[in-house]
C-alpha cells in the first residue's frame, strides 16, 4: 500500500500523536472509485455468506456466545494482516466501541440464525442495517447524495423486499418437539438437553405439554405454536429468532458509526480494523466475565460450580465452521471499512 503524510494531528493534550499521522491514499495503489464499489460487493458477499457455516452447527447445542467467541478470535488474529499493507499499529477508543457493538450484535445474529433460520435472520438484519446506516449516514451525518427522495424511495423498496422475502420464506411444517428444547433442536428432530437462555436474563421459559406417565413423551404440534414467555410476552421460536436478528441489525449496523468520529483522530480504512478487532476481543471477554458473575449471583453457587456450569466449547465440532465464519467476517469488515 502507499501512504502520504499529511501533518500532525492535534490531540486533546495539545501534543502531536505518536501514531503514524497519515491517511491511507489507497491500499492498492492508484485505485479509483470502482475499488470502493468492488470492496462493498465483496463485503456484501462475505457478510451474506458467514451464516452458512453458522447454520451448519444447528445440530450442536452450543451457546451463541461460544460460537461468537470463535468468530471474534479469528477476526482478531486476521486483523493483523493489514500491517502487510504498511499500516502502523494504532488504537482509538472509537474502535473499541465498534468492537463492542459488533460482538453484541453478532451474538444476536447467531441466535437469530439458529432459532429462525438463515433466510429469515439475514433478511431481517439486512433491512435493519440498511435503515440504521441510512439514518446515520444521510440524515444525521448529511453525507451528500444526488437525489435524497430517490435514495429514500430506493431504501424503502429494498427494505420492503427483504422483509417480504423473510416473511414468505418461512415454511409451515409439522415438527416433533421434545418437552425440552435446546439451541441445537432447530429442525424437527427432538433434542435431549435442556434449553438455557442467558441472553434474556433467564426470562424465557418454555410452555410444553408432558404426561405424568412419561416425561419424555414427544409432543407433536406446529412449529409456530411452541411458545416462550419473554417479560410476560408470548413469543414462538421464530419470533425469538427474529428478535435476535433485529438486535444484530441495530448493533452491527451501528458498529461503523464510530468510524465517522475516528476519522478526526486520523483513523480510517485499514488502520481502523486493528482497533475494532481489539475492541471486539475485549468486549467478548467482558461478556464472558459478566455471564460468569451472573451465574454465581443468580444461582448462588460457588466459583468452581459456576465454572463447571459454563457452556461447552465443542472445539472438535466447531473449530472449522467457527474459523470459516470468522474469515468471512474479516473479509466483510475490511470491505465495509475500506
Amino acid at each position: 500500500g502507499t501512504y502520504r503524510r499529511v501533518g500532525s494531528i492535534p490531540c486533546p493534550s495539545g501534543k502531536s500523536s505518536d501514531l503514524d499521522q497519515s491517511t491511507m491514499v489507497n491500499a492498492f495503489g492508484n485505485c479509483t472509485e470502482s475499488c470502493g464499489w468492488t470492496a462493498a460487493l465483496i463485503a456484501a458477499l462475505a457478510y451474506g455468506s458467514f451464516g452458512v457455516p453458522v447454520k451448519s452447527t444447528k445440530h450442536i447445542p452450543v451457546h451463541p456466545l461460544v460460537l461468537q467467541s470463535y468468530k471474534t478470535v479469528v477476526v482478531f488474529i486476521t486483523c493483523w494482516f493489514v500491517t502487510l499493507l504498511g499500516v502502523e499499529v494504532g488504537f482509538t477508543k472509537w474502535g473499541l466501541l465498534s468492537g463492542l457493538l459488533w460482538v453484541v450484535g453478532g451474538t444476536g445474529g447467531i441466535y437469530g440464525i439458529r432459532m429462525a433460520g438463515l433466510a429469515i435472520a439475514v433478511g431481517t438484519w439486512a433491512s435493519i442495517m440498511i435503515m440504521v446506516n441510512f439514518i446515520f449516514g444521510i440524515l444525521i451525518f448529511r453525507e451528500p447524495v444526488y437525489d435524497i427522495l430517490g435514495t429514500m424511495a430506493a431504501f424503502l423498496l429494498l427494505i420492503v423486499g427483504l422483509v417480504g422475502m423473510s416473511h414468505y420464506s418461512a415454511p409451515k411444517k409439522q415438527g416433533l418437539l421434545n418437552s425440552q428444547l435446546t439451541y441445537g433442536s432447530f429442525d424437527d428432530e427432538p433434542s435431549k438437553a435442556p434449553m438455557e437462555d442467558p441472553l434474556t436474563d433467564g426470562q424465557i421459559t418454555i410452555i410444553t405439554t408432558t404426561t405424568e406417565e412419561n416425561q419424555a413423551t414427544v409432543v407433536e404440534e406446529r412449529h409456530d405454536e411452541v411458545h416462550y414467555v419473554l417479560f410476560g410476552i408470548s413469543l414462538n421460536k421464530r419470533q425469538c429468532g427474529i428478535l435476535g436478528a433485529a438486535m444484530n441489525g441495530v448493533f452491527t449496523g451501528g458498529s461503523l458509526v464510530p468510524l465517522h468520529y475516528a476519522k478526526e483522530e486520523g483513523f480510517g480504512g485499514a488502520n481502523y480494523i486493528i482497533s475494532m478487532a481489539s475492541g471486539a476481543l475485549i468486549a467478548n471477554c467482558s461478556l464472558w466475565i459478566i455471564y460468569f458473575v451472573y451465574t454465581v449471583l443468580a444461582n448462588r453457587v460457588t466459583l468452581q460450580e459456576a465454572f463447571e456450569s459454563m457452556p461447552r466449547t465443542y472445539f472438535e465440532e466447531l473449530w472449522l465452521p467457527g474459523f470459516a465464519a470468522g474469515v468471512l467476517l474479516s473479509i466483510a469488515m475490511f470491505g465495509s471499512i475500506y
